[in-house]
């Protein structure tokens, strides 16, 4: 007879895990022995640098009060394979011996036998089938992002790397005589790590992590593509609309920029790779400029035409809000005219783009303790919503144009809905590694008996469904008038 759970929250990976409790308070930052073999519940809202703080000290698993499945803690313990749930509330767990199962996002007292299948993938080789990229964003997930046979990195993060970096030199002395970690606890994680890419001393340490990382990626993909994105942190988990993102990296004085341009030089030079940089949640045009520039003046020499160059990298940005859908075909005449070639690539973000385009947080069902209004608020927030479709479609339609290859980067890539959407504009899905197999399989079956037509037609049903029946006519007709004006074949 199966037992009743005493908690229940949202995983996004396969392990679970049986330990003790600990409660999360500051004063293991200052024991982290206790954390070994543990399982760490934190009552608060769980920032990455706290999450990676856990996972490199040896706990067993993570159980966070917050959260949703979205929430970057639970990405980060995910990719880092230490079993993890977001979102279980409050509840007492101190001293208990639980466990965790991901497939039914529960906690059981006592030591209970589950099964570990989160996902729907599959192994799996296909060969015959449209690229499909994979989402890194912890150092520890890079060999397994590899073995999933993914045509490359679409999304390698470097803020959970920086996060990992600073949960690793709490304790080290700052350039003004103060410890890192008494300028985390006065402020936040994000402005430590911004802090840390001006200061003297912990600058090289910084730059030091992400040459490794990059390194590390290149010996587990090879000639496959890596493309590395600038830091993307907020000051609060909860404030996706903040000072964060290209606009925080600039406005700082542009650290973060060249620390991450220093790194990629750095591996360019001493080994044959092919990496891409990526802008996250660019919203203006002076930001892609005033980027490139601090990136050039960090060493970096840019691939010059659509074409791969030994020792150069390539560029693109992120569309990741409104106003950079809207502005992307502007933007591209922009920087051709200027740089006399096109961006390599152009990356679009489907949960900023989405939370930004519908005006609810991703996360926001996961702050309502009220059942009704949890389940509501989740169903809202829809990545394949037409305002959110269309805005994929254009951009795509724009790119192709100019031969600018696009990357779809979130999990929306592997909707059995979406997928073949994107297979049918040529969008190069870049998924978490999870998903890999699952979007290969999709993929595959859409190269040997898909079309543009069957996959229009079967996200306009998709779409339609959400409308009562006396007006879906109405609504197919007015979507099917927005694919033909964007339907090449």
């Amino acid at each position: 007879m199966k037992k009743s759970p005493i908690a229940q929250g949202v995983a996004r990976a396969p392990y679970s895990s049986i330990g003790t409790v600990v409660e999360w308070t500051d004063g293991l930052l200052d024991t982290p022995d206790l954390l070994k073999g543990k399982v760490v519940y934190d009552k608060g809202v769980t920032p990455l640098y706290r999450t990676a703080f856990i996972v490199e000290n040896g706990a067993r698993g993570l159980l966070m009060a917050a959260g949703g499945r979205n929430s970057h803690a639970l990405i980060l313990a995910s990719e880092a394979g230490i079993p993890a749930l977001a979102g279980i509330g409050n509840v007492t767990l101190l001293g208990q011996v639980v466990t965790i199962d991901p497939v039914a996002g529960c906690v059981y007292k006592g030591e209970v036998d589950v099964a570990e299948s989160i996902d729907s993938s599959t192994t799996g080789t296909y060969t015959d089938c449209p690229p499909v990229y994979v989402n890194v964003s912890y150092p520890s997930a890079l060999s397994s992002a590899a073995s999933t046979g993914a045509d490359g990195i679409g999304l390698l993060r470097t803020e959970f790397v920086a996060a990992k970096t600073l949960a690793m030199n709490l304790q080290v002395t700052m350039s003004n005589g103060g410890l890192v970690i008494d300028m985390l606890k006065e402020s936040n994680e994000a402005d430590t790590i911004y802090a840390m890419a001006e200061d003297a001393k912990l600058r090289p340490i910084l730059r030091q992590a992400f040459v490794d990382v990059l390194e590390q990626a290149v010996q587990a993909f090879g000639n496959r593509e890596i493309i590395v994105r600038t830091i993307d942190i907020p000051r609060r988990v909860n404030d996706p609309m903040g000072n964060r993102g290209i606009r925080r990296c600039i406005a700082s004085g542009g650290a973060t920029i060249r620390i991450v341009g220093e790194a990629v030089r750095s591996v360019l030079e001493s080994v044959q790779a092919n990496i891409g940089i990526v802008l996250p949640l660019v919203s203006h045009y002076s930001q892609i400029r005033e980027s490139l520039s601090m990136l050039r003046r960090a060493g970096i020499d840019f691939v010059g035409s659509p074409e791969k160059e030994p020792g150069k990298a390539s560029f693109g940005w992120e569309i990741e809000q409104p106003s950079g859908s809207q502005n992307n075909e502007i933007w591209l005449a922009a920087f051709t005219a200027e740089f006399g070639y096109p961006p390599q690539f152009i990356g679009i973000g489907t949960n900023d783009l989405t939370q930004f385009t519908i005006a609810l947080g991703r996360d926001a069902y996961s702050e309502e303790t009220d059942v009704s209004s949890r389940r509501y608020l989740k169903s809202l927030y829809d990545e394949l919503d037409f305002s959110v479709v269309r805005q994929i479609v254009t951009v795509a339609d724009q790119c192709r144009a100019l031969g600018v290859r696009v990357f779809l980067l979130g999990e929306a890539a592997s909707n059995p809905v979406l997928a073949p959407l994107l297979a049918a504009f040529d969008i190069i899905p870049s998924t978490s590694v999870a998903y890999v197999s699952n979007v290969r399989r999709m993929l595959h079956a859409w190269h040997l008996h898909g079309s543009v037509e069957k996959s229009i037609s079967a996200y306009i049903d998709h779409a339609a469904e959400l409308y009562p029946l006396n007006v879906r006519d109405v609504v197919v007709k007015q979507i099917e008038k927005f694919f033909a004006k964007h339907t090449r074949r």
